[in-house]
């Protein structure tokens, strides 16, 4: 049996800001998350300007989207550093999950020759989209783990993909 639980408020009583749920996952880690604008976090959003940097990023992030994709059906992970430098410098950090193809994304193109400076050599070179998005699947799989107890959906796709598996895994034995 699985043990989540759902709130709006925390033990002290400080209520969360409006349209914001605190979800307690399996194994006791809290996270938190916006129905109204499709955002999951770690970061809590009753911390000192975070719901300010929250909205900023969001917009952001759902200019880029309706420019290059429909905005809709996507989820957003949204985090602000527990860092004060990197609160007050603004910094969140994002990705976006789309559930339909099972992958996740970021909305900035990323030249991995400048943007990752120090870093070349650690990013693997993709040959083809198909290998970009069977290495970013697996990410998807992290973040349905650590961020299940809000999905009001069932994934019957999924779980006829993954009784198929099984079977094949079974067949010889």
């Amino acid at each position: 049996m699985t043990n989540t639980s759902k709130t709006t408020s925390t033990p002290d009583g400080a209520p969360l800001p409006q349209g914001w749920i605190k979800y307690l996952h399996p194994e006791g880690n809290t996270y938190y998350h916006s129905p109204e604008t499709n955002v999951v976090s770690d970061t809590d959003p009753r911390e000192n300007g975070v719901i300010a940097l929250f909205n900023a990023a969001l917009k952001k992030i759902h200019d880029q989207l309706s420019r290059n994709l429909k905005a809709g059906g996507f989820e957003v992970y949204l985090s602000v550093s527990d860092s004060l430098t990197r609160v007050l410098e603004g910094v969140v950090e994002y990705y976006v999950v789309d559930y339909e193809h099972r992958s996740i994304f970021w909305v900035d193109d990323v030249n991995i020759m400048t943007d990752l400076a120090g870093s070349v050599g650690t990013v693997d070179r993709f040959e083809s989209m198909e290998q970009l998005h069977l290495s970013l699947e697996p990410e998807f799989w992290t973040h349905v783990e650590y961020y299940p107890c809000h999905q009001g959906t069932y994934d019957h796709k999924a779980e006829r993909e993954l009784t198929a598996v099984l079977r094949h895994g079974c067949v010889g034995e």
